[in-house]
């Protein structure tokens, strides 16, 4: 069944169909949506039975579709896409499953009532506080609250590019470009603040707006047993096999650079006698790399990074060739946060944080562990572990974690940031798509453009009330 367009020009009252209701602007507050959970189908062809019908009014949008089916739910999908549908609003009996539905970031409601008959009134209570809680509550929110705001240009231009990258993307791994990737729509409605913030999937887990559904969520990942571990991890076996070349390697680039130092200070000791100049201390390895972090991390951390933000460091992976080339040689498939060597310093620690994006594991190789004077441990989520030297342990940092190094000696080891084991190839190469833009857009490599279509947000709204809203969708005066 649909909805239908008469000769003059009124709205037929609906009976069983679906009402998708697009959320106008380009960032919407937490309370407008929950979590997706399903759509509806009817018609076992691979096609959309009636051509959906898209009302405006007073700044609100609603799609009205006919109710499809598993063999052709991936079209309404499509079609949900491209006009930013977030939520749905399911009043006939169920026809398909949900889980595509939550996978794409789209909200379902269920509202069914007996098809032929006037919708009652529990359903048409429900169908207000929707509306309200989507366009009314929704905007009151967004104005009141700083934080959630509207894509500037320059954002919107970001992911109009990504629009187009990831239709290339599907080229290259031989996909009609014009089909959906489910959680690759949901990662980009989301990180555009078009649907709901992602929830979190345990204790003290605090994932980040850039999210992909689906994916198992655990703080730690080493009790996933051994058979699975290696199926999951099979480069870690090998990285702690030879881990002993990295360690090596590390501490004898670590003398070089403290005898480096010792005889660097020294001749600026002689030159400040000599003319009376600021003495300017060498700085080490670790300090020239990651005083920007400090802030984040505390004054006691530091790293030396072979990579970050998918770019080799070309001078620092010529310091350490042996681990750059054994890194490479595993086949780990690195993320774009990327490896370093990370030293905490006696005494201090790392404050809780999350670094919020699900979709990339962290694995810790232990180089040098004070032992015996104090406490070395990471928590991540509820649990509180220490590491070892020459074993590797792996956690989601998307829950939140913190570390303490309570000894009177520095602690040394290799972070490498890798995609999550249930991204499919071709959603790596989406993402490694997306944020290789983004460190594009950054650099100012990107030059400026005109914005390629109209935004919601630009266009002057209308007046209208909820009463009208559902007046003007069911036909009724």
């Amino acid at each position: 069944m649909s909805s239908n367009m008469s000769s003059n020009g009124e709205v037929k009252p609906l009976t069983a169909n679906e009402i998708e209701v697009k959320v106008e602007e380009a960032a919407k507050p937490v309370a407008q949506a929950k979590p997706a959970a399903s759509s509806t189908l009817t018609s076992t062809s691979a096609r959309i039975g009636s051509k959906p019908t898209l009302i405006s009014r007073g700044g609100m949008k609603f799609l009205i579709m006919d109710a499809p089916r598993a063999a052709n739910l991936y079209l309404y999908l499509k079609e949900m896409k491209r006009n930013n549908v977030t939520s749905c609003v399911r009043v006939c009996e169920p026809t398909y499953e949900s889980g595509e539905l939550l996978a794409a970031g789209i909200n379902l409601h269920e509202m069914a009532y007996d098809d032929g008959t006037s919708p009652p009134p529990s359903v048409i209570s429900a169908w207000l506080d929707l509306v309200e809680a989507t366009f009314v509550k929704g905007r009151q929110n967004q104005a009141a609250d700083p934080a959630i705001a509207k894509l500037t240009k320059r954002q919107k231009q970001f992911w109009e590019d990504v629009s187009d990258g990831l239709r290339d993307v599907k080229l290259a791994n031989n996909l009609d470009p014009s089909l959906p990737l489910p959680r690759i729509d949901s990662f980009v409605a989301t990180a555009q603040f078009l649907t709901t913030p992602p929830q979190p999937l345990g204790p003290r887990h605090d994932p980040c707006e850039e999210f992909i559904p689906g994916l198992t969520a655990l703080p730690w990942w080493d009790d996933v047993g051994e058979g699975e571990e290696e199926r999951l991890f099979p480069w870690k076996a090998e990285l702690e096999r030879k881990s002993g070349v990295i360690v090596e390697e590390f501490f004898k680039v670590m003398e070089r650079d403290r005898v480096d130092n010792k005889e660097e200070r020294a001749k600026r000791k002689e030159l400040k006698a000599m003319y009376d100049i600021r003495d300017t201390s060498a700085r080490d390895l670790f300090s020239s790399d990651s005083a920007w972090q400090n802030e984040v991390m505390g004054g006691g951390w530091s790293a030396v990074r072979l990579q970050r933000l998918g770019e080799w460091n070309v001078e620092n992976c010529a310091r350490f060739p042996q681990t750059y080339e054994l890194i490479r040689s595993l086949d780990i498939p690195l993320a774009v946060r990327g490896v370093c060597f990370a030293k905490q310093g006696p005494n201090t620690g790392v404050a809780e944080h999350s670094d919020g994006r699900n979709f990339i594991l962290t694995s810790h190789l232990g180089l040098k562990i004070p032992e015996g004077d104090g406490e070395v441990s990471m928590t991540v989520g509820e649990s509180k572990r220490g590491w070892e030297e020459g074993k590797v342990c792996t956690i989601d940092t998307s829950f939140t974690h913190s570390t303490v190094n309570k000894s009177s000696g520095d602690r040394y080891v290799l972070i490498i940031d890798y995609w999550h084991p249930e991204l499919t190839s071709i959603e790596r190469d989406c993402l490694e798509y997306i944020y290789d833009l983004r460190n594009k857009f950054e650099r100012g490599d990107v030059p400026v453009r005109k914005l390629r279509k109209k935004y919601d947000d630009e266009r002057e709204e209308e007046g209208g009330g909820l009463g009208a809203i559902w007046n003007l969708v069911t036909g009724k005066k």
